[in-house]
């Protein structure tokens, strides 16, 4: 009997980096293949659930045909293409500015409760991107969230961040870089992720 490697057809993601010059933006990018199968151990392919090829946004400067090298996950021995071809679109790019954005918070493993100075619970998240890209983003999917692993009691300031989501065309900016709370010391056991039920 043949003796087969174990092996293990994952989706290719398309990570940009850059931007785009002269105002524009991506519109679309258009892959010649959506899948690799990759070779390896069954112990390291069940941890790899997709695999990667990047792409510099800032040495795009009209529509291109751009071959990149996959990049394979430490442990992977081979896999079915090595490259893929990538056609890539451009657009005008455009601003948008989403208001009221809610604003969570994650990692309070102090379990403690706090407060938000004035009562801010929301912020206004600028995206950029085409205009059909940038349209297409539905607020209720955009997150903005503090990090609250180094919370101490008393007056803090945190770092605001917003999730980019996987394989996303439109960059996302929050249009305050910091959110002043108010940390006391009482732990609360009721702790969720939404700053507006605390």
């Amino acid at each position: 009997m043949p003796v087969t490697s174990p092996n293990k057809t994952v989706p290719i993601r398309v990570e940009t980096s850059g931007e785009v010059p002269n105002g524009m933006a991506i519109e679309t990018i258009t892959m010649d293949h959506e899948s690799v199968t990759i070779y390896a151990s069954e112990s390291v392919l069940s941890k790899i659930n997709e695999v990667g090829v990047t792409l510099d946004a800032s040495t795009l400067t009209k529509d291109s045909t751009v071959l990149r090298p996959i990049t394979l996950p430490t442990g992977v021995k081979s896999s079915s293409i090595s490259q893929i071809s990538m056609d890539v679109k451009l657009g005008p790019g455009v601003s948008r500015i989403l208001e009221n954005v809610p604003v969570f918070y994650k990692n309070n493993v102090g379990k403690y409760k706090f407060s938000i100075l004035n009562n801010q619970s929301t912020v206004n998240v600028e995206l950029f991107g085409t205009q059909a890209n940038v349209d297409a983003i539905n607020p209720e999917d955009v997150v903005v969230y503090f990090d609250m692993t180094n919370a101490v009691p008393g007056n803090q300031e945190f770092k605001l961040s917003v999730e980019q989501p996987v394989g996303s065309l439109v960059r996302y900016s929050v249009t305050q870089p910091t959110i002043q709370v108010t940390v006391s010391g009482e732990v609360d056991n009721t702790v969720d992720e939404s700053v507006g039920t605390n």
